[in-house]
């Protein structure tokens, strides 16, 4: 209940609320959007407290309305990297940062330039 997010953007999330409200906002915007754990580190700090380093990759298209826009139908992929605290099995801090700007460029930029970005 008082999960703390430091997230992209200086967003700063507190409690389950603000959580599920972030991962819902993307999901709208996202339906489709699957999640891939590229690497996983982890380290035990002993009496069931444990600090992870999460290498991740989001890939889904834009067709829901959310925090980035109307659609646009187009396919993103985005890179991140997230790091929690976890005590007794639960999460209970996380710092959290992803290619937003990148992500915006995808949805914004003509298909023409990002084609020459490759």
């Amino acid at each position: 209940p008082n999960y703390r997010c430091h997230a992209a953007a200086d967003r700063e999330l507190y409690g389950l609320g603000d959580f599920t409200q972030d991962i819902m906002a993307r999901i709208a915007a996202f339906p489709d959007a699957v999640m891939h754990i590229d690497d996983l580190y982890w380290n035990d700090d002993g009496d069931g407290r444990y600090r992870t380093a999460v290498l991740w990759t989001m890939i889904g298209t834009h067709t829901g309305t959310g925090p980035y826009g109307p659609p646009t139908g187009r396919r993103v992929r985005v890179l991140g990297i997230t790091n929690h605290i976890v005590r007794d099995g639960k999460f209970v801090e996380e710092w959290s940062e992803w290619g937003e700007f990148n992500l915006l460029k995808q949805l914004t930029l003509p298909l023409q330039s990002l084609e020459l970005a490759r």
